[in-house]
């Protein structure tokens, strides 16, 4: 079944929440901990402390800072980082300018240092797109501050992408590509502070399918070179290549345990719920909430001119009793196929193999078929304004009765449209686009 998406692009960048690309030390939370150079460190509390030598003057300097005076002489003798919160105090204090302080960061962060930080942290860059974009397909930003993000993929390539783009955005730190115990997966866990950023700059804590988020704000609204970049990376995440199918289809799943009736949960099993077993009534429903970062990757598709709907497939059903539904755009011509390839361009080799395998399964022009050729010359002939009503062809035919006929017509029509010569733009009408 075939939903057609209803949201507007203009309505779907307005639910975008508002996020930042550029994101400096004093952007991050108060918590977050940053370590300076020694020597810088050492001069400027100096330098502080020494303003307020007088009897008395350094208790008000410690309730200005929100530390006792004790935390003073830690950080003077460099035995102490700062938080963000409390060097922001020290630079009004100062007369230091925030950009000033940043120059003099080489640390950012608290179990696991990210040494010589690049702040600011420019997630607007090809790196931090790509980044975003694995992210939301492959990753996991955990609800609990603090805690690594997690990319699990079968593909160690991934990783080691993800690893060279994390420290040419942040910095250095340290990380090892595991085995998934049990699974046939591997996994990284990059530093914690990189989730804040990655939170900053568009993207969600928790389980995607439940959040539900959308295609960063910047992505939606940004050049052609910026959507290319994210597509590139979402499908080498989500594109799913059935070697049986001519088609290739980016799919992704959402949580619709809200609207599906608790004794429908009870009684199905658990694992994937087929379609020819869900009632007409609760796909209608479920139709309804699609995933939000599909609609907005079929936006970017109609940028580079594939033109497709969202399909709902099934249903899966959790053993914590969670349900959630399967989507996809399917793309199914050869036209658009050759455009995901060539034109948006898939840059792990794999993945692009297996595409490559699906695009030279199409014979190289139906033209080159007899009845194909002679069926096409009909259409051209009876066009009017570029669009054939099946009904008229089938009375030039003259096959109205004959069932071989109209299978045979239809057949035609179906392989058409798969390579990108005609598209269906009602019931019985279709628009020649070749």
């Amino acid at each position: 079944m075939i939903i057609k998406n209803m949201k507007s692009r203009n309505q779907y960048i307005k639910e975008c929440p508002k996020i930042k690309t550029t994101i400096h030390w004093y952007d991050m939370p108060d918590i977050k901990v940053v370590k300076l150079s020694p020597n810088y460190q050492e001069r400027i509390m100096k330098e502080l402390i020494g303003k307020y030598r007088k009897y008395g003057l350094k208790q008000r300097l410690s309730k200005k800072l929100g530390v006792d005076r004790h935390q003073l002489n830690i950080w003077l003798r460099l035995d102490s980082n700062f938080s963000v919160g409390s060097l922001k105090k020290i630079c009004k204090q100062s007369q230091i300018s925030l950009n000033e302080m940043e120059k003099h960061i080489i640390g950012f962060g608290r179990r696991r240092m990210i040494m010589n930080p690049k702040f600011p942290f420019k997630m607007s860059s090809k790196e931090g797109i790509m980044l975003r974009s694995i992210i939301n397909s492959e990753g996991h930003i955990s609800n609990q501050v603090g805690r690594s993000v997690m990319v699990r993929v079968p593909e160690i390539d991934m990783l080691e992408t993800v690893i060279k783009i994390s420290k040419k955005l942040f910095g250095n730190f340290n990380v090892e590509i595991k085995k998934t115990k049990d699974k046939n997966t591997h996994e990284v866990f990059i530093p914690g502070e990189i989730g804040d950023v990655l939170v900053m700059s568009g993207l969600t804590r928790g389980k995607k399918s439940v959040k539900n988020p959308l295609v960063p704000r910047d992505i939606m609204t940004g050049p052609l070179w910026k959507k290319r970049i994210y597509l590139q990376w979402s499908m080498c995440g989500e594109l799913e290549t059935p070697l049986r199918g001519k088609q290739v289809k980016l799919t992704r799943n959402v949580n619709v345990s809200h609207v599906v009736n608790k004794g429908f949960i009870k009684k199905m099993n658990f694992g994937q719920i087929f379609k020819k077993d869900i009632p007409v009534n609760l796909i209608n429903k479920v139709s309804k909430y699609p995933p939000k970062l599909l609609i907005g990757e079929n936006f970017l598709y109609e940028e580079f001119g594939i033109v497709r709907r969202l399909y709902f497939s099934n249903l899966w059903k959790y053993k914590n009793g969670g349900i959630s539904s399967r989507w996809s755009i399917p793309i199914t011509n050869k036209k658009e196929i050759e455009i995901v390839y060539n034109v948006i361009g898939i840059p792990l080799k794999e993945k692009r193999k297996r595409v490559k395998i699906i695009l030279d399964s199409y014979i190289n022009s139906l033209l080159d078929i007899k009845t194909y050729k002679e069926t096409y010359s009909i259409l051209k002939r009876l066009k009017k304004k570029d669009i054939i009503e099946r009904k008229s062809l089938i009375e030039y035919l003259g096959i109205r009765n004959n069932v071989n006929g109209l299978r045979k017509l239809d057949n035609h029509l179906k392989r058409f449209r798969m390579e990108g010569y005609i598209i269906q733009i009602g019931n019985g009408k279709y628009r020649l686009i070749r």
